[in-house]
């Protein structure tokens, strides 16, 4: 018995609903079901960047990570003025 079987019978059982009592056509529908929620988990997983989004839309995370550039930047440049400015003299 495959996976979608055990799966779709497990799951009958678990409403209460009597798997031997089940159509084929009505089996099928419910693999259908199955085999969509399963596509649309695996997309929502491999797809990282909406969570970015999500992450990006607050604004304390937003003002947080400014902060953080422009001062990784300064401080760059200030350790190269530094540098130079010892050979400008």
């Amino acid at each position: 018995m495959d996976n979608n079987k055990k799966l779709a019978e497990n799951l009958l059982k678990a409403d209460g609903i009597n798997p031997a009592g089940v159509t084929e056509s009505e089996r099928i529908a419910f693999g259908k079901i199955l085999d969509r929620q399963l596509e649309t988990k695996q997309l929502k997983q491999a797809y990282w960047p909406d969570k970015w989004i999500v992450i990006i839309k607050n604004s304390v995370i937003k003002f947080a990570a400014i902060i953080i550039v422009v001062s990784a930047l300064y401080s760059k440049y200030s350790f190269l003025y530094s540098i130079l400015r010892q050979y400008i003299k």
